[in-house]
């Protein structure tokens, strides 16, 4: 019987804390990834997204100044055509980092298994924090519930994302 107490106390007490954790908020230094990636864990899976697939430089990660605009795009590799896109208005050079971003920005999951198949995310399903854009590197994190544009049922999960991206500014 004690046994059985002292085993219930111990899960109360786990699932308590588990419960009142805090989100972990990372500063600039502590996103450790490669420059010019994207990583991102999708439906438990930890994925990299490392090349920008070869489209024009204002949209993989390009700044349009006039219009306060930020594009970055990337896809894993040439053979798997999976791809993340951040689309923002933002005017990077009057915001004050670390700063969490609800309004005027979208990220877009692209994925190939069983066809191709678009996720947004944006609102209230989208946790965005830019963490520093000095020397035009844009640092971030970023988690939320993507939904498929096509059907609002199909639904996936990205978690502890990470943006390292360097990015050009555009007139």
């Amino acid at each position: 019987m004690k046994k059985s107490i002292y085993f219930y106390s111990l899960f109360a007490v786990l699932v308590f804390i588990q419960c009142t954790k805090k989100e972990e908020i990372l500063t600039p230094e502590e996103v450790q990834i490669p420059s010019n990636e994207i990583w991102a864990t999708i439906n438990g899976v930890v994925v990299k997204f490392r090349t920008d697939g070869g489209i024009f430089e204002e949209a993989a990660a390009g700044y349009l100044i006039p219009i306060k605009f930020l594009s970055i795009y990337r896809t894993i590799s040439a053979q798997d055509r999976r791809s993340l896109q951040l689309r923002a208005t933002i005017d990077l050079d009057n915001i004050t980092t670390p700063a969490t971003i609800s309004q005027n920005i979208k990220i877009t999951y692209t994925a190939l298994a069983g066809g191709q198949r678009t996720y947004d995310a944006q609102g209230n399903n989208l946790t965005f924090r830019l963490l520093d854009t000095k020397g035009d590197i844009i640092k971030a994190t970023f988690s939320g519930t993507f939904v498929n544009t096509a059907n609002a049922n199909d639904k996936i999960e990205i978690k502890n994302g990470s943006i390292n991206i360097a990015f050009k500014r555009y007139n």
